[in-house]
C-alpha cells in the first residue's frame, strides 16, 4: 500500500486465468497472478472538479492498456434545495413542485455530461460515461460493482498521505473482493486495495 507510479509496475494478463510475468516487472512490490480478460472494464470513479477528473484521465491515458475500455463514473446526488427565483433563497426541493425540481435536477445532470465530455476532449481519451442518482456515494458505487462485476475501480484521494475517506472505508470493508480499487492524488498512484495490482503502471512507450 502507498507505493508510488515509479514502483509499481505490474501488467494485465492477455488472456484469461494467465499468470502474469514480465521482465522489466521482476523487482516491484506489486505484482498480478489475478487474470483480467482484454476486453474487461476500467471504472473511473469522478467528482464535479474538472481538473481533478482530467486528472484521472491523463493518468488513465498514460497507465491503463489501450485495450481496456474506459468509464468514466459519476454518482449524481440529486439536489435537495433548488434555488427560488421569486423569493430570492433556496427552498426544501420535497416543498416544491415536482415539475421544477425534476427540470433542475435535469439541468444539473446535463451540465455533469457536458463538464465531462470536455474533460474527455481535453485529455483525448476514449470513454464511456455512466451517471448514476444516488444520495448515498458509496452504496451506489456498491451496488455498480456487484451488477457490473466491476474488478478494477480507479478513486480519487485528497490527501497524498491518506486515501481513506467515509466512502472509501465502506467500500474496502464492502466490496467484492475481486474488485481492486486503486486511488489517484493528483495523477499520482498512492494505493491499492489490493497487494497485487494488475493494472500496468508503467508509461505506455
Amino acid at each position: 500500500m502507498g507505493n508510488t507510479n515509479k514502483r509499481l509496475q505490474a501488467i494485465y494478463a492477455k488472456e484469461e486465468h494467465e499468470e502474469i510475468t514480465s521482465n522489466h516487472c521482476k523487482d516491484v512490490a506489486h505484482k498480478s497472478f489475478v487474470s483480467r480478460p482484454a476486453t474487461e472494464k476500467v471504472y473511473l470513479a469522478v467528482g464535479n472538479d474538472e481538473k481533478q477528473c482530467e486528472f484521472f484521465l491523463l493518468w488513465a491515458k498514460n497507465f491503463i492498456p489501450p485495450q481496456k475500455p474506459l468509464v468514466v463514473l459519476h454518482i449524481y446526488r440529486p439536489a435537495t434545495t433548488i434555488p427560488h427565483v421569486g423569493l430570492g433563497a433556496p427552498m426544501v426541493a420535497s416543498m416544491l413542485r415536482e415539475d421544477l425540481v425534476r427540470d433542475y435536477r435535469k439541468d444539473e445532470r446535463d451540465n455533469i455530461k457536458i463538464s465531462l465530455k470536455k474533460c474527455l476532449q481535453n485529455c483525448k481519451v476514449q470513454a464511456k460515461m455512466l451517471i448514476i442518482d444516488k444520495h448515498d456515494v458509496a452504496l451506489a458505487i456498491l451496488e455498480l460493482i456487484n451488477k457490473h462485476k466491476i474488478t478494477t475501480l480507479i478513486m480519487g484521494a485528497k490527501n497524498r498521505h491518506d486515501w481513506k475517506s467515509k466512502t472509501s472505508i465502506i467500500l474496502e470493508k464492502q466490496a467484492n473482493p475481486s474488485c481492486n480499487i486503486l486511488y489517484l492524488h493528483e495523477g499520482s498512484l498512492i494505493s491499492s486495495r489490493h497487494q497485487r495490482v494488475d493494472v500496468c503502471t508503467a508509461r505506455k512507450k
